[in-house]
């Protein structure tokens, strides 16, 4: 299917496609190959030496970004996920799977909805087992540039580049590092992506942003559930975080734990320039709960 904007792919927006519409179910696996590259970029954020230690025992066993499925399948009708930008997300993990494992997933665009110029469209996806387990839920909130305004996107970009917040006494700093971009996104292959300068910079962005879903696996290596992450092992995870800030490449990172009692654990994700001293912007704020 061929995009009518002359591009190799169909941008998501009311017009391409609507609440109840359901994609797949589609089937993945991910290679070593694919793997190890994932634990190098966590690797290369934070070079702590239990973090070292952590990735090592991760040779085999993949984390909740690989097993995301929303773009997988979203993909074969939309192409390249272009003109989009996670806002928010909800995950909840109930096992882990392995390199190799042959998996399952589908995609149903949940809403959209237009609200002062912002195209918003809310999307659930799942990941199985090829026994048909469940082993990921996922509910992504995404903003649909394509359909928005493009003076309101610049407008809520510019208050979300002076969002900031301050640590409080009872969180304690568990990891720190300097973001960095996943993967190099060739703005001749990948037009009008938030990925790339071109693109972040003509929505009023100071340049591309990195990929965020990536980077929450950095907190879950950290600080994982019950100490350990297996592939073999059961698990009831709930995780939920929103971006209130760019994400940007160079900016110095730093992750905290705050013990919030019955409710979980809270994990901050924060970032600022070394001059801001103490003064950061918020990238993320995840709600992490065994149950």
């Amino acid at each position: 299917m061929d995009s009518p904007h002359g591009f190799d792919y169909i941008p998501l927006s009311p017009f391409t496609c609507a609440a109840g519409e359901r994609h797949g179910p589609i089937s993945f696996t991910v290679d070593q190959r694919s793997h190890t590259r994932h634990l190098g970029y966590l690797a290369r954020l934070c070079s702590q030496p239990a973090l070292t230690r952590r990735l090592e025992s991760l040779q085999h066993t993949l984390l909740p970004f690989e097993l995301w499925s929303m773009s997988r399948a979203l993909s074969p009708k939309y192409k390249r996920l272009n003109e989009v930008l996670l806002l928010s997300a909800e995950r909840r993990l109930t096992r882990l799977a392995g390199v190799n494992e042959i998996l399952t997933g589908d995609a149903e665009i949940v809403s959209i909805r237009t609200v002062h110029g912002l195209c918003v469209a809310s999307i659930r996806s799942r990941t199985r087992d090829e026994h048909g387990q469940p082993l990921l839920e996922s509910l992504d909130t995404v903003l649909l540039l394509n359909a928005s305004d493009r003076r309101a996107v610049r407008q809520a970009i510019q208050r979300s580049e002076h969002a900031t917040c301050h640590v409080t006494g009872a969180a304690t700093s568990v990891a720190a590092g300097v973001l960095d971009m996943r993967f190099e996104w060739p703005e001749a292959t990948w037009k009008n992506n938030i990925h790339t300068d071109a693109y972040a910079r003509a929505l009023g962005f100071r340049g591309a942003l990195i990929e965020g879903p990536a980077l929450i696996d950095l907190l879950l290596v950290v600080e994982p559930p019950r100490n350990e992450w297996s592939a073999e092992v059961p698990c009831d995870l709930l995780l939920r975080w929103k971006h209130t800030a760019p994400v940007y490449r160079g900016l110095r990172f730093e992750c905290f734990k705050e013990a919030a009692g019955p409710s979980g654990d809270k994990l901050y994700l924060l970032c600022g320039e070394p001059p801001e001293g103490p003064k950061w912007q918020q990238l993320a704020e995840i709600h992490r709960r065994d149950t």
